[in-house]
C-alpha cells in the first residue's frame, strides 16, 4: 500500500518549482530592462559631452586661430611674404578658393593681395610657384575693378617678363588668359571714351599731345610719327620703345640680305630717322605717361656714330733756302 502523502509532496514539490521558475524570469526581465536603461542614459550623455566638447572648441578655435573666420584671408596674405615658397603657394591657393564673387577678390586687393602675389611672380624660381600665383591672379581678374588694379601695379610687364614652363602647359594658358583680359579692358575704355564725343573730340588725348607738341606745317611727319607711337599695341614702355626703333631706323626686310635694307619705308638719313625716333617716344610717352625728363633721355638702341676720321694735313711745301754768294762752298 503506498504512501498517502507521496501525491501531496510532489504537488508542493512542483508548486515550489514554478513559484522559483517565476521568479527567476522575473528577475531576469527586470535585469534586462536595467541594463538596457544604463546604456541610454549613457549613450545620451556621451552625445551631450561631444555637442559641448565640439562648441566649445569651435568658439576656442575661433577667437584663438587666425586660420578661421575672416582672419584666413589676411593670414593667407601673410603667407605671400614668406621666403619659402611652399608657404607661399599655401598663400595663394587660399586666396584662389576665396575669390568666388567680386566682393571677396576687392577685398583681397585691399588688404595687398594683389601686390604681394605680381611680387610673388616676379620672385619665383620655379613653375610649381608661377603657376600658383598666375592661377590667383586670373581669378582675382574677373573682377574689373580688381584687374584695374593689377594693372595699376604694372602687372602686365610682370607677366610677360614671367618665362614658359616647357613642362606645366598650365603656366602659359594662365598667361594668355590675363593678357587677353587686359587687353578686352583697353578695348573697353576705348569704346567708352569715345562714346558721347564730338566729331572733333574723337581724337585720343595722346594723338592731341603730339598735335600741339608739332604744331608748325614743318613739324607735321614728326607729328605723324608721335601719333604712331599712341597707336601701337604695345601693352608696356619698353615695347614701344623697341617698335620705335624699328619704325624710324632701316632694317633688312629679307633676311641675311644686308641690301634688302635699301628698301624698307623708314626715313634713310641718320638726322631723319633720329628726329623720326625721338617723335615716336614722345608718343609713348603721351600714352603710357611717362616723365617728359625720363622720354627726353631715351636714346635709340643703335650703335653710335662712328667719330669723324681726321683727314692727315698735307705737308707744306719747302721753300728753298737761298745761299749768299760769298759764302765759301765745302767742295774741293
Amino acid at each position: 500500500m503506498g504512501n498517502p502523502l507521496s501525491p501531496f509532496f510532489w504537488h508542493l514539490c512542483r508548486r515550489r518549482a514554478q513559484i522559483n521558475l517565476q521568479s527567476r524570469n522575473f528577475s531576469s526581465y527586470s535585469g534586462k530592462d536595467e541594463l538596457s536603461i544604463e546604456q541610454e542614459a549613457e549613450r545620451k550623455i556621451g552625445w551631450l559631452l561631444k555637442l559641448l566638447f565640439a562648441g566649445t572648441a569651435t568658439a576656442i578655435g575661433y577667437q584663438f586661430f587666425p586660420y578661421m573666420g575672416d582672419n584666413l584671408m589676411q593670414q593667407s596674405v601673410s603667407l605671400l611674404q614668406v621666403k619659402d615658397p611652399l608657404f607661399k603657394r599655401m598663400g595663394a591657393s587660399r586666396l584662389a578658393r576665396f575669390a568666388v564673387d567680386d566682393e571677396r577678390r576687392m577685398k583681397i586687393v585691399e588688404i595687398g593681395g594683389a601686390k604681394e602675389l605680381l611680387n610673388m611672380l616676379s620672385t619665383a624660381k620655379d613653375d610649381r610657384t608661377r603657376k600658383a600665383a598666375l592661377k590667383t591672379l586670373v581669378a582675382l581678374s574677373n573682377s574689373d575693378e580688381a584687374l584695374a588694379s593689377l594693372h595699376d601695379n604694372g602687372a602686365i610687364s610682370i607677366i610677360k617678363s614671367t618665362p614658359n614652363s616647357l613642362e606645366d602647359a598650365e603656366v602659359q594658358i594662365f598667361k594668355s588668359n590675363l593678357m587677353k583680359r587686359f587687353h578686352d579692358m583697353r578695348k573697353e575704355i576705348l569704346k567708352d571714351t569715345s562714346e558721347g564725343m564730338l566729331p572733333q573730340q574723337w581724337a585720343s588725348p595722346c594723338g592731341n599731345e603730339c598735335t600741339h607738341k608739332y604744331a608748325a606745317l614743318t613739324q607735321i611727319p614728326w607729328r605723324v610719327f608721335c601719333k604712331k607711337g599712341c597707336n601701337s599695341d604695345c601693352e608696356t614702355w619698353e615695347e614701344c620703345l623697341e617698335e620705335c626703333n624699328q619704325i624710324c631706323y632701316k632694317d633688312p626686310v629679307l633676311k641675311d640680305q644686308q641690301w634688302s635694307a635699301y628698301i624698307d619705308r623708314s626715313p634713310g638719313a641718320a638726322s631723319y630717322s633720329e628726329e623720326c625716333f625721338h617723335a615716336c617716344v614722345s608718343g609713348c610717352g603721351f600714352k603710357f605717361d611717362i616723365k617728359p625728363d625720363t622720354v627726353d633721355k631715351v636714346c635709340p638702341n643703335r650703335p653710335p656714330k662712328p667719330p669723324p676720321v681726321e683727314k692727315p694735313s698735307r705737308p707744306q711745301p719747302v721753300e728753298p733756302i737761298d745761299l749768299p754768294e760769298d759764302m765759301p762752298g765745302t767742295s774741293a
